[in-house]
C-alpha cells in the first residue's frame, strides 16, 4: 500500500509554503508538489521529501487525473489544496481508516478548525464520533483535502478536465450517483485558509454548467 499526496501550486506561494511546512510530521507517504505554471521555488520540499513537478498551466482536473493514473490496487491518493494547513498529526491514518469502516466509502473528507468552514454540519449520518457520512452531494462540501482509493477510481472514473472550477463538487455528485458515500473523518483536522465564498460560487457559470445535467444530485 502506498499513500500519495498531491499538492497543486496555483499561486499564493506563501500559502503553499505554509502547507508544506505543516506536512513535516506526516510519514509513510509520497508527496508530489505540482507547480502549475507558478515558477516558484519552495524551501521545504527537501524537508518533507516532496517531488516537484513543473508543468504549463492546465485545469486542475488534468493534474488530478494524472495522479489517479499512478495509483494501483490498495493505494490511496490525497488531493490537498495549496491553501491548507494540516493540524492533526494522525490525519492521514484517520482518513484511510474510513475505507475500513465503510465498505461503500467513496471519497473521504476532513474537518476544519476554522469557524465557518465546518462542513461536517452537512453530514446526514453521524455514525460515531470518528466518522460521519454525507449521502447527498451539495455545493457546500469542499474538496480542499480529499482521499480517493483505486477502487473509487475504477468505479467513478476520472475528474472532468473541462471544468475550470468546481471540479471536486462535480466529482462528489458522481460518487453519490455510484451508490458510494462521502465520508468525513472527524479526527482528521486540515484547515482551509482560502477558498471561494457561497455567493461567489453561485455566480460562477462553471458551477451551473457542471451540474445542469443532473441537478437532482445536488442538495439545495
Amino acid at each position: 500500500m502506498t499513500m500519495y499526496i498531491c499538492i497543486v501550486h496555483r499561486g499564493l506561494p506563501d500559502m503553499t509554503q505554509r502547507c508544506l511546512d505543516s506536512l513535516k510530521l506526516t510519514r509513510d507517504c509520497r508527496i508530489y508538489l505540482v507547480d502549475n505554471g507558478g515558477g516558484c521555488r519552495f524551501d521545504e520540499t527537501e524537508k518533507v521529501k516532496a517531488s516537484v513537478v513543473k508543468r504549463k498551466p492546465v485545469n486542475i482536473g488534468v493534474i488530478w487525473n494524472d495522479m489517479l493514473e499512478m495509483i494501483m490496487p490498495d493505494d490511496y491518493l490525497v488531493l490537498l489544496h495549496n491553501d491548507t494547513e494540516v493540524v492533526s498529526e494522525n490525519w492521514l491514518t484517520e482518513m484511510r481508516l474510513a475505507y475500513d469502516f465503510f465498505e461503500d466509502c467513496g471519497v473521504v473528507l476532513t474537518r476544519s478548525s476554522i469557524g465557518g468552514c465546518a462542513q461536517e454540519q452537512w453530514a446526514t449520518n453521524v455514525t460515531n464520533f470518528r466518522f460521519s457520512s454525507v449521502e447527498r452531494a451539495n455545493m457546500y462540501l469542499k474538496g480542499y483535502c480529499m482521499m480517493l482509493s483505486y477502487d473509487v477510481r475504477q468505479t467513478v472514473g476520472r475528474f472532468n478536465e473541462e471544468l475550470r472550477i468546481m471540479t471536486d463538487r462535480e466529482y462528489f455528485a458522481r460518487v453519490v450517483a455510484s451508490q458510494r458515500r462521502l465520508v468525513i473523518a472527524n479526527n482528521a483536522i486540515v484547515d482551509h485558509l482560502g477558498g471561494a465564498t457561497h455567493n461567489e460560487i453561485l455566480n460562477l457559470s462553471d458551477y451551473r454548467d457542471a451540474f445542469a445535467a443532473d441537478v437532482s444530485l445536488i442538495g439545495r
